[in-house]
């Protein structure tokens, strides 16, 4: 039953050292490769180039004509919840 146990316990480390040499490799050798892939993911550049039509009434008067629109978004979190150094005005 020992010696069982001792085969399980190196069975179980010879993996771990696997693991990590795994792990190893692609931090040492493969850094600049999986660097440049990760940045890929955040760096989109997304243009929608479709132009819609324009809505016109039945007298041939236009309602809606298209016009290039640019667009930027940003995430701003609420930082309302965070400790006022002095007495908060809006509590």
């Amino acid at each position: 039953m020992h010696e069982r146990i001792q085969i399980l316990f190196f069975g179980f480390l010879i993996a771990l050292g696997l693991i990590i040499l795994r792990l190893s490799y692609w931090q040492v050798i493969r850094t600049d490769e999986l660097a440049s892939a990760a940045q890929d993911q955040y760096l989109v550049r997304d243009v929608a180039p479709a132009a819609r039509g324009s809505i016109m009434t039945a007298d041939g008067y236009p309602l809606v004509i298209n016009q290039p629109v640019f667009s930027l978004g940003a995430y701003t979190p609420d930082h309302s919840n965070l400790l006022c150094a002095q007495p908060c005005l809006n509590a």
